[in-house]
């Protein structure tokens, strides 16, 4: 049997058919024009008439859910492995001249303003990105280690000197509290007993 090679519409694959000799798409549709990619789905002597129809309507449907998620710039960028993707328009610029209460520009000056400092702007996002990423990555971590506890050590109810191992002792001669009623001891409070 001979194999025909329907190409799709590469997000979506149905948003724009058109009448041709095989009942294949010829192009693709107004969302995905941008983007001019396609796919190929292999149908053996493809016939509208035929049962085999469903395999073609589920490999498109299976190309909507890609759309679904394709469809915002967010999803674009997320599905490239791009994350937290900040993007400046003129409205922007525009925006932030009428905070200031300066003069307005033309649209052509925001977007010429926009363009000759398009660098410096990514630079100074790169570098505030970097610091945002070291501070909730710190914080995580104060914020676990404040809770984690080890089934290792046990703290008594003393002032001082209230953290004990298990492995030495299971009741404060100082106190008199027990392991068994008394909290885990947390490990950022072991470790820095230790140091």
């Amino acid at each position: 049997m001979a194999q025909q090679w329907m190409p799709v519409c590469a997000l979506c694959g149905s948003d724009s058919i058109k009448d041709s000799k095989y009942g294949t798409t010829d192009g693709w549709c107004d969302y995905c024009e941008d983007f001019k990619g396609s796919v190929a789905i292999n149908v053996q002597d493809y016939n509208p008439l035929r049962s085999d129809i469903g395999e073609w309507v589920e490999a498109l449907d299976g190309k909507r859910e890609e759309k679904d998620q394709m469809k915002t710039q967010q999803g674009r960028d997320t599905a490239n492995g791009y994350y937290a993707v900040v993007r400046w328009q003129i409205e922007d610029v525009h925006q932030h001249r009428e905070d200031m209460e300066w003069s307005k520009w033309t649209d052509e000056q925001a977007r010429e303003w926009i363009i000759g400092n398009e660098g410096s702007i990514q630079d100074r996002m790169i570098e505030i990105g970097w610091e945002v990423i070291d501070t909730l990555m710190v914080e995580e971590r104060e914020v676990r280690s404040a809770i984690e506890t080890t089934p290792d050590y046990w703290d008594c109810e003393c002032e001082e000197s209230y953290i004990h191992k298990k492995s030495d002792s299971l009741k404060c001669a100082k106190c008199g509290a027990t392991q068994d009623e008394q909290p885990d001891s947390r490990v950022e409070e072991v470790l820095g007993r230790q140091d």
